[in-house]
């Protein structure tokens, strides 16, 4: 094995062993948590409640006799979705909390210095952590919500069976599993670049902060945003440069950009055109490859390469 592979090796191994709790062990819990739930439900009531959906095996059984297998595929593409909704939630949280605490931590508990002995750069310090949470953190999440799926998929299956329902016209022929894998990686992938400005902000803030980087990425966003929306200041330079000038475009892109990735003020449009890009895998290829989305990478690599020059020079955290 060469150098570079096992010091990367290295690096992704520590921030596996460092944030355990959150990057492997909070999505199998959840996982189990969600199962022992759904199988208490099919126990006691013979009805599976998942998401505030209720999968009837009666009702499945009798759509499935009278032909009519779009209900059954919508029914099983609601609970696999709405698993998908939470885990992505819940993910969401994780890999916020991880940009925000995995370089301020070493900071503060002075491990900076070991590992600046050691002869690992510090740009592929961040770069792990950067690897860390956009891929490895998403990842031990699908993978947990993918065994939950087919749990769930075998569990209805056992009930459908004890019932005397047919398994695979309720249960394995209209619910798109394999689909649903793809489209949730596809899914992942297209969020995760789409808010790379917000977390490659978190770690330049969790790099840069003396103390509290929380307040540092929520609050000067928070009051850019305000300012340019109350001084409409995107107006007034789309004035100053025309409105057709690459100038404004660009200043356009940075404003939606920024905008949709911190502000809660624009949460709502966001969702939107987040939910109308990830309906099929074409609309996200086009989302991939639209100059807004790469705008905001180049934000992102921006903000996760001055937290790599940051780290170098940065004083210890308060404690």
């Amino acid at each position: 094995m060469s150098t570079v592979a096992t010091r990367w090796s290295a690096l992704l191994k520590r921030e596996l062993v460092e944030h355990r709790k959150g990057a492997i062990y909070a999505p199998w819990f959840i996982a189990g948590l969600l199962y022992l739930l759904v199988l208490a439900s099919a126990v006691f009531h013979g009805v599976i409640h998942i998401n505030g959906t209720a999968i009837n095996v009666l009702t499945m059984a009798q759509a499935a006799s009278a032909g009519n297998p779009e209900v059954l595929v919508m029914a099983h593409t609601g609970w696999l979705f709405g698993l998908f909704a939470i885990f992505h939630a819940v993910a969401g949280v994780v890999m916020f909390a991880y940009a925000l605490a995995c370089l301020f931590d070493e900071r503060k508990d002075r491990s900076t210095l070991f590992w600046r002995s050691l002869p690992v750069r510090d740009a592929e310090t961040v770069a792990a952590k950067a690897v860390m949470l956009l891929v490895l953190i998403p990842l031990s999440f699908l993978l947990a919500l993918a065994a939950l799926q087919l749990a769930i998929a075998l569990t209805i299956s056992v009930v459908c069976l004890v019932q005397g329902a047919s398994v695979w016209q309720t249960v394995w022929a209209p619910m798109p599993l394999v689909k649903m894998q793809g489209w949730q990686l596809a899914s992942q992938v297209y969020t995760s670049l789409w808010v790379l400005p917000a977390f490659g902000w978190c770690l330049f803030c969790s790099a840069y902060a003396k103390q509290r980087p929380f307040l540092l990425a929520v609050f000067v966003p928070g009051a850019i945003l305000i300012a340019i929306l109350s001084l409409r200041l995107n107006d007034t330079l789309g004035m100053v440069f025309g409105r057709d000038s690459v100038i404004s475009h660009v200043l356009t892109a940075l404003y939606q950009r920024i905008g949709s990735a911190f502000s809660p003020l624009t949460a709502g449009a966001t969702m939107k055109n987040f939910k109308q890009a990830s309906l099929s895998l074409q609309t996200q290829i086009d989302g991939l490859l639209s100059w807004q989305m790469w705008v905001g990478i180049l934000i992102g690599v921006a903000f996760i390469a001055a937290a790599a020059f940051l780290r170098r020079y940065r004083e210890d955290a308060a404690l």
